[in-house]
């Protein structure tokens, strides 16, 4: 998808698959940033892009909260 966003960076496509792809590898806010493009550039994805950042949100939540209880007192214990 980087490929195609070099030389077609309003490619609504190749933008929502990086998207998902950065979501996938634990990269919310690179996958933030994209579908937030998404949004600026076709409008009629709205509800889809809405519910990914939803979905984004709580993955992220979700990971902090383990990465917190996986160092939960081995930092300065």
């Amino acid at each position: 998808t980087n490929t195609i966003l070099q030389y077609q960076p309003q490619n609504v496509k190749a933008l929502f698959r990086r998207a998902k792809a950065q979501a996938a590898i634990w990269n919310f806010k690179e996958a933030r940033h994209d579908f937030k493009k998404c949004l600026e550039l076709d409008i009629s994805l709205a509800n889809e892009i809405n519910s990914q950042l939803d979905y984004l949100k709580k993955a992220q939540e979700k990971f902090e909260k383990e990465e917190k209880e996986k160092f939960k007192g081995k930092l300065f214990g």
